[in-house]
């Protein structure tokens, strides 16, 4: 057993260094009018490299598709949005549920059948709304929902879970984890009050406690891939307990992760496993079987509040955990002599791993004097671990115990964090925003990474949302996004075996010139490279395609479009990056 914490890298990552080199091959904002905000908060990627997201909107949300664009209006305050893009990044449909209040889905799965899988939640009833039809579900005071949709976006079932409070005060129910197999769905999440968890006429009823005590269950249930129930586990009783990530070993063992307080009973069954935390909240993750048996249950953290985001389970039931904390003496599982202090005053980040038996294998710390956050988690085909989240430093320090550094550079204010670690936990990716840019605009921004997914080829997928205007492309190239108030983004990076090397890349940015530029909107790209078979998009500052072609070796065009900066991607099958125009 190893009980280190780990060497991140012998490297310094910096602006336009080979370690932190990739290849931006798409990025997309969708954009709500006017000052309302919107947020992706999940990514799932199938097997033909689409991309679906998750999340929620206030008001209005406009889609840009290759032929316009659309707007979907919120039935309430918010509602969820559900959207797929191809392989090249093109928005190829948008599904809407929403009610009159407050709607939210926070997790998207997709299986080896492109059937795509959401959990979320809404308040009172609500309508779901494919291309095809709309589907009113009635619900209590807040209502789970599971739905799964087709590929080309129906739904085809959808199962609730409800609350049965019908009483004022904070009852409620979150779907914060969803995982597959290959016959079943397992969900995880939490609630207050007393709410029923069977799908059909049958009652499987949890209560977290009276309306004086408001605190938090978690639950787990296994389903069948046409919603119905298999088993529901409910764990808490009377005291603060939170399930944030699941996650299945190659037997179908369930691993559930999340936060505790006081001295909750970990068994569901008619034993008794009772744990005390040590602070404010503690983290645990805990073991079932596949049909719902109490394994066990391991618990970590100190005297003060300590926060699991995320877990992801590889096929051998190694666990790999994702959280922060503050302050001092976070003790990892099983190891009381080895603990976590903060660096700043802020939070931190670490990301563990536990075996299948729950015993501490290594941890990582990355922070700094700034406070960073993570929720984001994936594992890519290889084993590999990516997270993604934000940093507050002007320099994000990656520290071990063997004193070697690896430093993403910040700005002002936050700033996006992506970051690869092998399964030894050596660090072996990492990259930014682009910080460097002459805009200051750009160094004023806020960005944040909620989610992460990878595909099969390797490549790293995120979502989060930013304000003001970002760089995503750290290397030579732009990938810019501007927000009118707080706006989504979707990025896909090429990290790992890279197609070009940085040399070949910035030759290959060189040897294609627009000009004049700035211009009236006649101007001529010129290709010097040796790259044939290119396609170009034009693209106003909002994301919206103004014409798409094939690039030949002095292609003239003549744009008759508003005064403004514009961008030209230019792409095949192998690479895609971008140029800007100015149209005065």
């Amino acid at each position: 057993m190893q009980n280190q914490i780990i060497s991140l890298s012998l490297f310094i990552i910096l602006f336009g260094t080979e370690l932190n080199s990739q290849n931006v091959y798409w990025s997309h904002s969708l954009r709500s009018s006017d000052d309302h905000s919107y947020e992706i908060l999940d990514i799932a990627i199938d097997s033909q490299l689409n991309v679906y997201t998750v999340g929620y909107f206030e008001e209005d949300l406009v889609f840009s598709f290759i032929d316009g664009q659309d707007t979907i209006m919120s039935f309430g305050n918010q509602d969820v949005f559900i959207s797929k893009h191809d392989s090249l990044g093109y928005l190829l449909w948008v599904n809407q549920i929403g009610g009159g209040s407050d709607d939210k889905a926070r997790r998207i799965i997709v299986s080896d059948m492109n059937k795509i899988y959401v959990g979320g939640h809404f308040t009172g009833g609500a309508i779901f709304v494919d291309a095809d039809s709309e589907t009113e579900i009635e619900g209590g005071n807040k209502s789970g929902f599971i739905v799964e949709i087709s590929a080309s976006g129906n739904f085809n079932w959808i199962s609730t879970v409800d609350d049965l409070s019908n009483l004022d005060g904070p009852y409620e129910i979150e779907i914060t984890a969803l995982e597959q197999d290959s016959k079943n769905l397992y969900v995880g999440g939490w609630y207050r009050g007393e709410v029923d968890f069977d799908i059909g006429p049958g009652e499987y009823i949890g209560n977290s406690g009276s309306s004086s005590n408001f605190s938090r269950n978690t639950f787990v249930k296994k389903l069948s891939k046409n919603g119905s129930q298999k088993f529901t586990r409910s764990i808490g009783d009377w005291t603060d307990l939170v399930c944030y990530g699941i996650g299945l070993d190659s037997l179908s063992n369930i691993y559930y992760g999340g936060i505790f307080s006081d001295n909750p009973d970990f068994n569901a069954g008619v034993d008794i496993d009772t744990i005390s935390s040590k602070g404010a909240s503690d983290c645990f993750i805990q073991k079932l079987d596949s049909i719902g048996n109490y394994i066990w249950t391991k618990t970590w953290g100190g005297e003060h509040a300590e926060f699991i985001t995320n877990i992801e389970v590889d096929k051998h039931g190694n666990i790999f955990s994702l959280g922060y904390f503050q302050f001092e003496g976070e003790v990892m599982p099983g190891v009381e002599t080895l603990s976590l202090d903060a660096i700043g005053t802020g939070f931190d980040i670490y990301l563990s791993k536990l075996d299948s038996q729950g015993e501490f294998n290594w941890v990582n710390q990355i922070g700094d004097n700034g406070s960073e956050y993570a929720e984001g988690l994936s594992l890519d085909y290889h084993g590999n671990i990516y997270l993604t989240g934000r940093f507050g430093s002007q320099e994000l320090a990656f520290t071990s115990s063997t004193n070697e550094t690896c430093i993403l550079e910040g700005q002002n204010h936050t700033s996006l964090l992506v970051a690869g670690f092998n399964q030894m936990g050596d660090f072996i990716w990492g990259t930014t925003n682009d910080n460097h840019y002459a805009d200051p605009n750009i160094n004023e921004s806020n960005i944040y990474g909620a989610n992460i997914s990878t595909d099969v080829n390797g490549d790293v997928y995120v979502v989060g949302d930013y304000n003001r205007t970002v760089d995503l492309d750290a290397s030579i190239g732009q990938s810019i996004l501007v927000a009118d108030n707080v706006d989504g983004f979707i990025v896909k990076f090429h990290p790992i075996k890279e197609l070009l090397s940085d040399i070949e890349n910035h030759e290959l940015y060189s040897n294609f010139s627009i000009y004049p530029n700035p211009s009236n909107g006649n101007v001529s790209i010129i290709n010097k490279s040796k790259v044939d078979k290119l396609n170009y998009i034009i693209l106003d500052i909002n994301g919206r395609v103004i014409k798409k072609s094939i690039l030949n070796t002095n292609t003239k065009i003549d744009l008759d479009v508003s005064s403004g900066i514009y961008f030209v991607q230019f792409y095949n099958k192998d690479r895609r990056f971008t140029k800007k125009i100015i149209i005065h």
